[in-house]
């Protein structure tokens, strides 16, 4: 392991393409000397107890490609010369407490030079915002540092991956420059008026470019090229007019098919409505009506409306929605619901049943809508106002019924003669008796 100062001498050494002293524990300063290394293209001297400032003369080295300087007490920032090093691709400089680091990145020598020549055949010097970018005046290589403030530049691991340069007056033909940026995810060149000449058909090649926008410019699509065409479909592109193509220009050719094509699927279906399985519950309940097994078969938004068809009427909380509830009456009752969805144009209807099981009702027979069509009656067999011993018979039933409840406070005496399904009923009251003499047919 070297140890002690880097010696001065080794500037003399000219023909030196690479030093490497790094993880060491070299001291002291990095000679200036060094700068006049002119075949330099390597210097690694990180990991080493260097202080001081970093040389302005290694501005100098034309062909340095590589250095690396972390590892080190060094001071202050880096030195302006360096920017100059248009072979400069790589420069590391952490772990140096109290240096000031650069707040850009370095771009690789093909991205500096395809930015080059894009800023110098638009007329780059003309631009409204050409920060960082007039390092290129003239015949300069360019910085090599990129700093935050290059004008509408961003990138990543030494490469440039977007480049926004909208509204920015760009002048001439569209350079074929822009496709020798291979590492590029967007590219925005909108409201370039004056901005002419036609797309490189070389950006199909970039498999990173994901988003083009030339946008009121006059840039032009190339002609008759069916396969970059089939690639702008494929990618966020908004072309001159501000449009943006979903099929290629040019159809390529097909083979009829000897199997007969399939109709088209309707432009629209009805939906399915599904109310829920039917249910038996307690009286007193909370009753949730279930519509969520609804669907549609083309992925349409549903409305819901649930309809009670039943005669003994419930609060129902939430009809309008997909899951309805009500409170289950206290008596023994038969509910029915009615669930009807629609798409918008088209619905569908499904039905669901609850059977509430409590105190028995005083009204024992139902219509054909479940609706109690008596209150307190006497119903006999056979046909309305019928009379006779029969007639009598009947009376005399519902008068021994009356002894065997009048002892309650209330109570509901229910029957069935005869084998046409007539039923009857009567509601007595303690002290008082009240008989119905409506006579009905089930």
């Amino acid at each position: 392991m070297l140890t002690g100062t880097i010696p001065k001498e080794l500037g003399n050494l000219s023909s030196v393409e690479y030093v490497y002293r790094h993880n060491n524990m070299l001291s002291g300063t990095i000679p200036e000397k060094l700068g006049d290394l002119s075949s330099l293209q390597r210097l690694y001297l990180y990991n080493n107890r260097l202080r001081g400032f970093i040389p302005t003369e290694l501005g100098s080295l034309s062909s340095l490609q590589r250095l690396y300087l972390h590892g080190n007490k060094l001071i202050f920032g880096i030195p302006e010369e360096l920017n100059s090093l248009s072979s400069l691709a790589e420069l590391s400089l952490w772990s140096n407490a109290d240096l000031d680091q650069p707040t850009g990145s370095i771009l690789s020598k093909t991205d500096k030079a395809a930015l080059r020549f894009i800023y110098l055949e638009n007329q780059g010097e003309e631009w409204t915002n050409k920060d960082g970018w007039e390092s290129f005046k003239g015949d300069r290589a360019g910085s090599a540092v990129t700093t935050d403030s290059w004008y509408g530049v961003t990138v990543s691991n030494n490469y440039v991956t977007e480049l926004d340069l909208s509204n920015n007056k760009l002048k001439g033909d569209m350079s074929e420059a822009f496709s020798g940026l291979v590492s590029l995810e967007s590219l925005i060149l909108s409201d370039n008026k004056v901005l002419a000449g036609t797309l490189p058909s070389e950006l199909a090649r970039i498999e990173s470019l994901d988003t083009l926008n030339i946008c009121r410019t006059g840039v032009s699509e190339p002609a008759n090229n069916m396969e970059f065409n089939m690639w702008l479909a494929s990618i966020d592109y908004t072309g001159p007019q501000c449009s943006t193509p979903t099929t290629p220009t040019t159809q390529p050719t097909t083979t009829p098919s000897s199997q007969p094509s399939s109709p088209p699927p309707p432009s629209n279906r009805p939906p399915e409505a599904d109310a829920g399985d039917d249910m038996t519950l307690e009286a007193g309940a909370t009753v949730t009506l279930d519509g969520s097994g609804s669907s549609d078969p083309d992925g349409d938004d549903l409305t819901y409306s649930w309809t009670q068809t039943s005669c003994t009427k419930v609060t129902l909380e939430g009809y309008t929605m997909e899951q309805a509830s009500f409170t289950a009456p206290l008596q023994s009752v038969t509910l029915r619901f009615e669930l009807e969805v629609s798409d918008g144009t088209l619905s569908d209807t499904d039905s669901v049943i609850v059977t509430v099981r409590g105190e028995e009702p005083d009204l024992v027979r139902e219509d054909e809508g479940g609706c109690c069509s008596c209150s307190g009656c006497s119903v006999a067999s056979g046909e309305s106002g019928r009379s006779g011993l029969f007639g009598m018979g009947l009376n005399l039933l519902l008068i021994m019924s009356v002894l065997l409840v009048v002892r309650n406070k209330r109570a509901t005496v229910k029957d069935r003669v005869g084998d046409a399904g007539t039923y009857y009923c009567s509601t007595i009251n303690r002290g008082e008796k009240i008989l119905s003499e409506q006579n009905r047919e089930y």
